[in-house]
């Protein structure tokens, strides 16, 4: 399996909240664009289980704490 680098962006320069998730590939050094997040944050956390990619918590774009959690399935994306 080829080892990859999943990048789930939390804000730009602008400071905007993004939901932006991009994988680079070491062995072609490319970024390709997958499937955004369903909610935008920045200051999460994040684990790897069982070849999912679990986003935990964060602060939404208006402030709000979040108290949720994403799985991002790349099998799927």
């Amino acid at each position: 399996m080829t080892p990859q680098w999943y990048d789930a962006k939390d804000k730009a320069a602008t400071e905007e909240v993004l939901s932006v998730v991009e994988v680079y590939d070491p062995t072609t050094d490319t970024w390709t664009t997958k499937a955004n997040m369903p909610t935008a944050r920045f200051a999460m956390s994040a684990a790897v289980v069982a070849g999912k990619i679990y986003i935990l918590g964060g602060v939404a774009n208006n402030g709000e704490v979040l108290n949720t959690v994403e799985v991002y399935d790349p099998t799927t994306d």
